[in-house]
């Protein structure tokens, strides 16, 4: 929550503002009823609001004021936030945009305020079209390129030329049982992990290590020990179709090591 955005972020429940507790987000312990996430973006700022239908499908928001309310919801044990329980921000740089994710996190009952910084991606040009090799090949996010192009329009042709970008190698030195954390979302509770002998690796949310409130403690840049990795079986969509997955391995039994 102590990241500097160019926005003010607020969330109510049933018309009063919920105070942010510690920096994990906490809010409390919420019953049943409805909370609004409330954006407001300075006039000046190039960031634009946006919400995500299925999988990765890009709905523009309007304006520089946001909203999105959510309901909590009585569970089996728990009250949990009903999705959606979230939407995200473009901040647009010189050639680089950031993601941000504002989001109502719902953890055993314990409830949290998030603004997180999702992405960070340098932006370049090739014959007039946008590219992003982060966003469209590591993250699989071409409607997100696509978005970026229509805000950006006549700006894209300042961008570098996409000649100029050198890929990382993407390696990592660490033991067979152990990762790096190159990417989090607490939205989610899930995390990827870079391997040095099994690529990118999943952790599920039920696989999270957690802080004593129960929200996820894991980390960009940590390095964790894992048990073992299961293999993730193919997943289908409602028509039978099978669905691409990016992931071939999720990790069990995940601590923190450092």
């Amino acid at each position: 929550m102590a990241a500097k955005t160019p926005f003010d972020a607020k969330v109510f429940f049933n018309g009063d503002v919920l105070p942010v507790l510690d920096g994990d987000g906490f809010v409390g312990r919420l019953p049943p009823g409805k909370a609004k996430i409330v954006v407001t973006v300075d006039p000046e700022a190039e960031v634009y609001g946006f919400s995500i239908s299925g999988r990765k499908t890009i709905v523009p928001k309007s304006g520089k004021s946001y909203k999105a309310m959510v309901d909590v919801r009585v569970g089996p044990g728990f009250n949990y936030p009903f999705f959606p329980n979230n939407f995200c921000l473009l901040q647009f740089g010189q050639a680089d945009v950031k993601v941000w994710e504002v989001s109502l996190i719902g953890c055993k009952g314990n409830f949290f305020f998030r603004v997180q910084l999702l992405h960070e991606a340098d932006l370049y040009s090739e014959g007039g079209k946008l590219r992003s090799p982060y966003l469209a090949g590591e993250h699989k996010w071409p409607e997100l390129v696509t978005f970026c192009q229509k805000l950006l329009d006549e700006k894209v042709a300042s961008l570098p030329d996409i000649s100029t970008y050198k890929p990382s190698n993407g390696r990592v030195n660490l033991p067979p049982n152990q990762g790096l954390v190159i990417h989090v979302r607490y939205a989610r509770s899930f995390a990827v992990l870079a391997t040095a002998s099994n690529g990118n690796v999943l952790v599920l949310p039920e696989d999270m290590p957690t802080n004593g409130n129960s929200f996820p403690k894991l980390h960009v840049g940590d390095t964790v020990e894992f048990r073992r990795l299961m293999k993730l079986e193919p997943r289908f969509n409602k028509f039978g179709k099978r669905r691409d997955v990016n992931f071939q391995h999720s990790a069990l039994g995940v601590s923190v090591v450092s």
